[in-house]
């Protein structure tokens, strides 16, 4: 089984509804309140905490803790990105040392985070 959690920077205040993001923000496309992040800068920060991520061209891959996950993108050009969806296995939300590290890539970023399961799909994190 999978587990999503998209991922985004925006403007301070911005409060910016997790649906939005996800229903309106397509690929070469921007959202008002969103920030754009460098790819390179998403990739050092995951490669940072959890050594061994691969760059798959458009992708970022980890596998350890008895699981993995995958990054893809919404990407703005071929070098910014304006969101980010981390797909990974059941097993690593078991993991807390894994996802602690989530958080620091997270808050690394400056990004806020939602829990595409969430019942409540106006709560972000």
């Amino acid at each position: 089984m999978s587990y999503d959690i998209l991922f985004w920077r925006e403007l301070p205040n911005a409060n910016l509804e997790p649906e939005n993001i996800m229903e309106e923000l397509e690929d070469m496309m921007t959202l008002r309140g969103i920030v754009p992040i460098p790819l390179e800068t998403v990739t050092a920060a995951f490669q940072q905490h959890f050594p061994g991520t691969k760059d798959c061209g458009g992708t970022l891959e980890w596998e350890g803790d008895g699981s993995n996950f995958q990054v893809g993108f919404t990407f703005l050009d071929e070098t910014t990105l304006t969101s980010g969806t981390m797909c990974c296995g059941d097993e690593l939300l078991k993991s807390a040392p894994a996802m602690e590290r989530f958080t620091r890539v997270i808050s690394a970023l400056g990004c806020r985070r939602y829990d595409l399961q969430q019942v409540d799909r106006r709560t972000a994190w």
